[in-house]
């Protein structure tokens, strides 16, 4: 486009070209080509030639695009609740972009809609022919002899006629002092100064150019100055806005248009951000350099203006998409929104969790959209919050954000999370339903989530309503009370308050207690299907993504943008809906084919007790029947364990056994010792003493050369203690065993066996005791305290197991909490200190374990009690961080096998327990109900 000179043999061509944008926003050329014989010094080389540009001109007609007698003027709109404030604009030389809003809700959205849908309509004849060159705003260059060289639309020629259909105004108005058209005089010498890039604009700096004003025009490919003329006709003044609008050009202003976008713009604005969640700053920064890549901070900044924009673009989309765009009626809640389509009763199925999302409060804005889109409205929203009542629920379950934090109050945030309602089957969010959480996860926000889910579409014909929430075993416990002390904005849906089925998600469900499991899990409710109840997790997964792009937008536009994200997910689901349910139902029939040949080899084995079988079969439909009632009944299905007993569980069981039984001679070869009371104290004694040795050995080791005053004093007063507990134990070993100096001897031969008497360097407070377990040979009169001994033994390696467990889930729960999330290094310095802590406590339970195993082999203990503790290596990683808790996603989990402490005691009592055989056979049960 352009001028273009190119050479051919020894003639000269000179093409110009000038356009104009018809109706449909499309460009109208006119060519003119001059050939000229050129002197031989001037040819030009063959390959810097150009081929001409096609002449294929094309016209449009607009007829108009209603039926035959619609007359769009006799409508009448109602639109906004009658209760929403009324926005008094100031007379001001410039408005804001609230204010440009206000104005467009109150006097130009359905004036707007009324153009757009006439554009929409067909446009009569269309020629195909020169498509690819007649697009109005595609970038062009010009060759300059030996190269091309980019160029603007207004040195081709394109010029914007509004009025008369794209086409010049028989009476142009006129340019030399156009209020309505354009920038004032000092804001076009500030844009020439600063807000253009090379050549941009006219020579001269001129706002005016080939008989129009020059205005902004802002297109998928960039920023383009364009002169633009206007109808000069009588009475066509009003008129201006709808000129634009029927080229496809939105105007961001009313009254002087200085700045239009396209629709394609618009579109593309509003797709990026969906797709991509790119912010409305991003994404005209892109435009920016498209328009000039090396220097993009030249181009005009229209980006307030494509934020304002581009909610425009959408509301009225949705009005049109909706159909209440000419049909005189105003959109009540959740009518602007898209849901599940195969969804049974709407939502007989449901779930609910919050995401983080913060929102910084920020100046007034205008409400666009009051509930009529996925989210709740915000004043009714408001009121319920100031008028009803929370319930305090006691946490009688493990510690659960959710309740734990639900009274956190974020500083600085308007907004902390949001409460949602989906379909469990289809993931479809319910319109109209969607709330904010203004501090932590309250009960009351999802009561009237809950509500006003339910309270969408018709559930007269619903036997019973499935609701899967993460913490339902804490929230149904009032949920009735909350219902009724807030009875004045929520209620339960007619006929469904007693036939609710609370669940939790098999994800989070692993997370409470094990009675959760069989009482909340979907696994085993009859008609759930095969459903985690998670399907939440999916949908947040990808509306997270967007949380960076809605953490600064005021209130009322970050509602819009959450309702554009969850439509454009329901839409998504509704197209793939046949798709999700054929692959559904065939992977549906394979389970169920699995499940049924794993439960008739599980069922044969009862072919000889009949009896039983039907006394199972009564106990399962018994739980399911009683389920809505009385969520116990379902502790049929959860395998009954017992924990593993404390050491001070043994003591008492010993002390009982001292009190009650008699003195018992046992004869030995030299000596008759009789076993009196008080054994089990002190070998109780005798072991805490071991473990003072071992500690005061670990902290003299760790103080190192270059330990303080005081922590030499230290160490030297406690090995004096040691000394002295040492020398008492030893007494009182006469009054309770029998040659206390011979056994004393005895225990000193075991730790010397092995190592030559030279090396043997050992301390006063280093002196062992005469237990059974360091007795190289014991003798038969202390068989009685070898027992002793091995029981406690077993109960303090028990409690150092759990001890270890315990240490272990505390300082992956710390890496997770305190350690990661910090941003500070005060922060992070008090998480690794408090790790180091853990650390050290955790190598105390090592020792203490890794001395009573070495004890029980010793003793000879049972190979069953040694085939229960096990070696515990730091090499295999059995002291490693957890890590589904330090990192709940890392990948490669489901297959990552724990150490083997984690589940010593169900394997204990899984072998040779007959009720394991009923709980299993019940739970293969319920795959088949599902």
């Amino acid at each position: 486009m352009g001028r273009r000179d190119y050479s051919t043999g020894n003639r000269v061509t000179q093409t110009h070209s000038s356009a104009t944008v018809d109706a449909r926003g499309n460009l109208r050329f006119q060519h003119q080509t001059r050939q000229a014989r050129s002197p031989e010094k001037s040819q030009a080389p063959a390959e810097s030639s150009a081929p001409t540009t096609p002449s294929h001109p094309r016209s449009f007609g607009e007829p108009d695009g209603y039926p035959v007698g619609f007359d769009m003027d006799s409508l009448e709109f109602d639109y906004g609740p009658a209760d929403q404030p009324q926005y008094t604009l100031p007379h001001r030389k410039t408005k804001t972009q609230t204010e440009y809003l206000a104005e467009f809700k109150q006097d130009h959205l359905f004036p707007w809609i009324e153009v757009i849908l006439e554009r929409e309509g067909p446009q009569g004849k269309r020629e195909c022919s020169g498509t690819g060159c007649t697009q109005p705003f595609h970038r062009v260059e010009t060759w300059n002899k030996t190269h091309y060289s980019p160029n603007w639309l207004w040195a081709a020629g394109v010029c914007i006629y509004l009025g008369h259909d794209g086409k010049p105004c028989p009476n142009p108005a006129s340019t030399a002092c156009d209020e309505l058209l354009g920038t004032s005089d000092k804001e076009w010498a500030d844009l020439c100064r600063d807000g253009f890039a090379y050549n941009a604009a006219p020579p001269g700096n001129t706002k005016t150019f080939n008989g129009g004003t020059m205005v902004t025009v802002v297109h998928t490919n960039g920023v383009h100055h364009l002169p633009v003329v206007r109808c000069g006709c009588e009475g066509r003044e009003r008129e201006m806005v709808n000129d634009f609008l029927k080229l496809g050009l939105w105007p961001a202003s009313f009254e002087r248009v200085e700045t239009v976008f396209s629709v394609d713009v618009l579109k593309d604005s509003l797709l990026s951000f969906l797709e991509c969640h790119t912010t409305a700053s991003q994404y005209f920064s892109r435009l920016r350099r498209c328009t000039n890549y090396a220097f993009p901070e030249t181009v005009t900044n229209r980006y307030v203006e494509l934020h304002r924009m581009t909610r425009q673009y959408l509301h009225m989309k949705e009005l049109i998409e909706f159909g209440f765009a000419h049909n005189g009626k105003k959109p009540g809640d959740g009518e602007l929104a898209w849901f599940c389509a195969p969804a049974p009763n709407l939502i007989s199925t449901i779930s609910g969790r919050s995401p983080t999302i913060l929102v910084i409060g920020g100046n007034k804005d205008v409400d666009l959209k009051s509930g009529e889109g996925h989210m709740v409205c915000s004043h009714k929203f408001d009121e319920y919050l100031a008028d009803s009542t929370e319930l305090p629920t006691k946490n009688e379950c493990n510690q659960h954000k959710a309740l734990n934090d639900r009274s956190k109050i974020t500083q600085g945030c308007d907004v902390t999370g949001v409460g949602s309602m989906a379909c469990m089957r289809h993931g479809c969010f319910v319109p109209g339903c969607q709330v904010n959480f203004q501090v932590g996860e309250r009960q009351k926000n999802m009561d009237y989530c809950t509500s006003k889910g339910w309270a969408y579409g018709d559930l007269s014909e619903a036997d019973y309503l499935l609701f899967g929430y993460d913490v339902n075993c804490q929230y149904h416990k009032k949920h009735q009370a909350r219902q009724e002390a807030n009875s004045k904005w929520i209620k339960f849906p007619e006929g469904l308050k007693d036939c609710i089925y609370y669940a939790v998600g098999t994800f989070h469900v692993h997370g409470h207690r094990a009675e959760c499991y069989p009482r909340y899990a979907t696994t085993f409710i009859r008609g759930s299907g095969v459903r985690s109840a998670e399907i939440l997790e999916a949908r947040w997964s990808v509306l997270n993504r967007a949380a960076p792009s809605l953490r600064y937008m005021t209130l009322p536009h970050r509602t819009e943008m959450l309702d554009a994200l969850m439509n454009d997910n329901n839409w998504k689901a509704m197209v793939g809906v046949v798709k999700y349910i054929y692959s559904s139902y065939t992977k549906g029939l394979d389970k169920h084919a699995v499940a049924e040949e794993e439960f008739a080899k599980l069922d044969k084995g009862l072919d000889k007790n009949p009896e039983l079988r039907k006394e199972w079969e009564a106990l399962d439909d018994q739980a399911a029947f009683n389920r809505l009632y009385d969520v116990t009944v379902m502790d049929i299905y959860m395998a009954k364990t017992k924990k593993a007993p404390r050491r001070v569980d043994i003591e008492v069981k010993l002390a009982d056994r001292e009190q009650r039984s008699k003195a018992k001679e046992i004869s030995g070869e030299k000596a008759t010792v009789t076993i009196r009371p008080g054994v089990m104290d002190w070998i109780t004694a005798c072991m805490e003493h071991q473990h003072e040795q071992q500690s005061i050995e670990a902290d003299d080791k760790a103080n190192g050369p270059f330990a303080t005053a005081h922590q030499l004093l230290e160490i030297a007063q406690r090995k004096t203690a040691a000394c002295r507990k040492h020398m008492e134990l030893v007494g009182n070993c006469g009054e309770t065993l029998p040659r206390a100096i011979t056994l004393r001897e005895m225990a000193r031969s075991r730790d010397n066996a092995a190592v030559p008497a030279a090396l043997v360097k050992r301390e006063a407070y280093q002196e062992p005791v005469p237990l059974p377990s360091r007795i190289r040979e014991l003798p038969e009169v202390l068989s009685a305290a070898r027992e002793f001994e091995i029981e406690l033994r077993v109960g303090e390696a028990n409690d150092a197991l759990a001890s270890i467990r315990e240490g272990i889930a505390y300082k992956s729960y710390t890496y997770l909490e305190n350690i990661r999330p910090a941003k500070s290094k005060v922060k992070k310095t008090r998480g690794w200190t408090t790790i180091k802590t853990q650390d050290d406590e955790l190598k105390t339970h090592v020792r203490r374990y890794k001395e009573c195993r070495k004890a029980l082999v010793q003793l000879g203990a049972d190979d069953a009690i040694l085939r229960r503790f096990q070696v515990l290596s730091e090499k295999e990683g059995h002291l490693r961080t957890v890590t589904a808790i330090a990192e709940p996603n890392a990948r490669g989990q489901m297959s990552e096998k724990a150490a083997w402490f984690w589940g010593m005691d169900m394997a204990e009592d899984a072998n040779g327990n007959p009720y394991m055989g009923e709980c299993e056979w019940l739970i293969v049960a319920t795959s088949g109900h599902r």
